[in-house]
């Protein structure tokens, strides 16, 4: 009887207690409850695959699924063109526009390949498009520059104005849209072929310089001087290695009776055609260093 009776205290003691559903772990466990209700100490680590990973240190990191949903972490970015500046070129990275200016202003080509055919006839033309006015509209013909340079693929952009320096109409509209290509990053550069009376400060003023760091005012007065200049202008625009876009530059012409008057042994619009047409022959070459200090 004794026997039996010690058997059964011992069986006892072995028999777990029934546990309730409402007597959990996490319902035990503090830590449990500000951890959404699991304990930590029963938390499984995650699976080893491409989505998650355990690093030795126990500090996480962004996960590869993560690195593909996540915007910030797959912003897409322009990869640079690495090819040499004459492939570029041959491509057709680089793009020129014209615009002509007296009454008002005017499209005369859109941004094409520096080697089109068209601009090189529409250049050549340009003598035949000279007007008789007492003030030519360089506001009107940067406003067409703007629309034909917002219309251009992303890459660098430029303008660069060749005036005779005569009086402007609507110099204050002038200066407004030169502010308005500061803030799209498209250089503004004047170029004046001999002097005028006044109006040196009016042109400096429209040059990007001041805001952008490029865009530069220039007075020459020979055929060398301005061709060096017009290099000089068009230089950050030229393709280069490394590049993303493409870049466009629209040359702004004063097309006033003054640029058709005799100067220098020529007249100041054939100047400007033997400079278009000899940069656009060889638009990679750098502009001289010595000739632009000379020409400043």
């Amino acid at each position: 009887m004794l026997k039996k009776l010690i058997s059964l205290l011992f069986q006892s003691k072995h028999v777990a207690a029934p546990v309730s559903d409402s007597d959990s772990v996490s319902s035990r466990s503090p830590v449990g409850e500000r951890n959404g209700g699991v304990s930590l100490s029963r938390r499984t680590p995650p699976p080893l695959n491409g989505n998650h990973r355990r690093i030795s240190n126990g500090h996480n990191r962004h996960s590869d699924a993560a690195r593909f949903t996540n915007p910030k972490l797959n912003a897409p970015h322009e990869q640079g063109d690495f090819r040499n500046a004459n492939h570029l070129l041959r491509d057709g990275h680089l793009r020129v526009g014209l615009v002509g200016c007296n009454l008002d202003g005017f499209a005369i080509q859109a941004c094409t390949r520096s080697d089109d055919t068209g601009l090189a006839k529409e250049i050549a033309d340009l003598p035949t498009q000279i007007k008789m006015v007492r003030r030519r509209d360089l506001a009107g013909g940067l406003r067409v520059a703007l629309q034909m340079l917002a219309r251009s693929t992303q890459g660098r952009t430029g303008i660069v104005i060749l005036t005779s320096g005569e009086s402007t109409s609507n110099p204050i509209l002038a200066r407004e849209l030169v502010e308005t290509a500061a803030k799209w990053r498209t250089g503004v550069h004047v170029i004046q072929i001999g002097h005028a009376n006044g109006g040196r400060q009016a042109l400096a003023d429209l040059a990007t310089r001041p805001s952008l760091g490029y865009g530069q005012f220039r007075n020459v007065e020979t055929e060398d001087e301005l061709l060096e200049a017009l290099r000089g202008a068009l230089d950050g625009l030229a393709p280069a290695r490394g590049m993303t876009g493409i870049n466009s530059a629209v040359v702004l012409v004063d097309l006033s009776e003054r640029m058709a008057e005799s100067f220098q042994g020529t007249t100041r619009i054939e100047m400007v055609v033997e400079a278009l047409q000899e940069h656009l022959r060889q638009p990679l070459v750098r502009p001289s260093e010595k000739r632009l200090a000379w020409a400043a």
